[in-house]
């Protein structure tokens, strides 16, 4: 049984990447990839790993307890110290060491492995990770489709009822070529013919939630959620006086690049899950109060239902680098 061995930080994965596993598994019976803890941790190791193991789940996914150097010219012990930390976590001998860079063959040597370099010159796939993380949407093509979700920019629509926040969600998504995640709170007041309980906040911030996760692994750079997490909080305080804590934390951990805050400068239309006609200002004066608290990045948008798409467009556009 040949066991190989890839070592990379993955900074992010992409299809060079791939290349140099899929290339491995091919010519290999057991693989381990070994993902480098690093000290400056750009993306998460927790992240990085969750790639790999997402994308490969045959091959033994591993990391060292201790972040090392990452030049020999650092320190004279360099090679040794990486030799005892490999050796240490990898649980038996390797027989071939798969690389795209020079460090292979040396990291061979340390093991007591064959080597073989593997589109060193980048004839397959010609990129980098530096190359991506300089400019992480122009050279999106490149990177692994299980860590561009990492990299989306979300955009929430928000504010009052009756606004149009479901039409120009959708509106958007279509013109930047994206998906967009529906309110959830409506699938849920639906349900129940426009009655709503107290016991429906949780669920409806728990399952926008999770609409989110599951969108996001299909957005193309960018990702337009019509509501969120706040507009509960504001709901459940409207219409009970209170709301779930669980809210809260969901508030503080989901962050947007951007929120489209909707005037109510257009005329209200009926509909089973919309409840308060009257008095909309004071309504959207709370929604802005509220992204304020929190310190979130807003832009308001109002006119007509046509300036707000090209309004909202040109906000996107002007705040949002993804081109």
């Amino acid at each position: 049984m040949t066991k190989a061995l890839v070592l990379g930080k993955f900074l992010p994965l992409h299809k060079g990447h791939e290349y140099l596993i899929d290339y491995a598994i091919k010519n290999s019976d057991k693989l381990y990839i070994i993902v480098d803890n690093i000290y400056d941790e750009i993306i998460p190791l927790d992240t990085r790993m969750n790639w790999i193991k997402e994308l490969y789940p045959n091959a033994i996914v591993l990391t060292q307890e201790r972040s090392l150097p990452q030049n020999p010219n650092e320190t004279n012990d360099f090679w040794e110290q990486w030799e005892y930390e490999l050796k240490k976590i990898l649980p038996e001998n390797i027989d071939i060491v798969f690389a795209s860079e020079t460090y292979g063959e040396k990291l061979a040597q340390v093991l007591n492995a064959k080597f073989k370099m593997v589109d060193f010159e980048r004839k397959k796939v010609n990129i980098s990770a530096t190359k991506i993380r300089n400019n992480v949407f122009e050279n999106w093509e490149f990177i692994s489709n299980v860590a561009k979700s990492y990299f989306v920019k979300k955009v929430c629509i928000f504010g009052p009822e009756s606004t149009g926040k479901s039409t120009l969600t959708k509106k958007l998504a279509e013109y930047f070529n994206t998906t967009y995640v529906e309110e959830y709170a409506r699938n849920v007041i639906e349900k129940k013919n426009g009655n709503i309980d107290y016991c429906d906040m949780l669920k409806i911030v728990n399952g926008h939630n999770n609409a989110i996760k599951n969108k996001l692994s299909n957005a193309n750079k960018l990702l337009f959620v019509d509501t969120d997490a706040i507009t509960s909080k504001i709901w459940s305080l409207k219409l009970f006086n209170k709301y779930p804590k669980e809210i809260e934390d969901i508030i503080n951990k989901t962050n947007y690049d951007l929120y489209l805050l909707l005037d109510v400068d257009v005329p209200w239309i009926k509909d089973v899950v919309r409840y308060f006609p009257d008095n909309r200002k004071d309504f959207f004066d709370i929604c802005k109060s509220e992204l304020e608290n929190y310190n979130k990045k807003y832009i308001i948008i109002n006119g007509n239902f046509e300036e707000r798409f090209q309004k909202a467009v040109l906000a996107i556009k002007e705040n949002i680098n993804v081109w």
